[in-house]
């Protein structure tokens, strides 16, 4: 079953590798991470997160937030990623075009899911069909993203706010991380897999990290 997602509620989000490579090293020290000091906020680094907030009782996002790395004893006071520590954020900005084809993929691939479901476009489910709790998960963060999508579109387009365009794509990796997240538990189909593994290739342009 795929990770319950919610907003970090406190302290921002830290992304930069040696936060990261902290995390993991504190999280292997205890036993709930046994991959490589990475780096990385892979998938398995994500699940150790998870895990970990469950049982210290903290919001469980599979994110490294502020309450985490305290409860992991990282030290964040000298700032981590350009979200917490109000420097100059790093990445790349999309062109206009680029964004608005990640917009129309991504709507399409929820058209797509939508009729694997057998659900309408008013969100009409089929009353004959068994619905999997993961399969309603996939909807919503396709959904999701695809609105996130739109939105990014629109701060690109306006073209007022290099900073926060490029905080903007972090902030659509994370709805992708979510989508990540929920596809491998969902029954989809090859076709809606593979169009994501393509759409997720190109998010790496605007955030090396992904």
């Amino acid at each position: 079953m795929g990770l319950r997602w919610q907003y970090a509620s406190a302290g921002g989000l830290y992304t930069a590798a040696d936060r990261i490579s902290a995390a993991q090293q504190a999280l292997a020290q205890q036993n709930y991470y046994r991959g490589p000091i990475s780096g990385q906020l892979d998938d398995d680094t994500r699940r150790a997160l998870f895990q970990y907030q469950v049982d210290r009782g903290l919001s469980a996002t599979g994110n490294l937030d502020g309450r985490t790395a305290q409860a992991l004893g990282i030290n964040v006071a000298a700032g981590g990623s350009g979200s917490t520590d109000g420097s100059t954020p790093s990445g790349s900005v999309f062109t206009t075009a680029q964004a608005s084809a990640v917009r129309r993929d991504a709507q399409t691939m929820v058209s797509r899911y939508r009729s694997e479901l057998t659900a309408s476009g008013v969100g009409r489910l089929d009353p004959a069909r068994a619905y999997a709790q993961d399969d309603l998960d996939l909807w919503f963060a396709l959904s999701a993203f695809a609105d996130n999508a739109s939105i990014y579109e629109q701060i690109v387009t306006s073209g007022t706010n290099r900073d926060g365009a490029v905080l903007a794509g972090h902030a659509l990796v994370n709805a992708a991380r979510r989508v990540d997240s929920a596809i491998p538990a969902a029954r989809s189909s090859a076709q809606l897999q593979n169009a994501w593994n393509t759409l997720r290739r190109q998010l790496n342009m605007i955030d090396t990290s992904y």
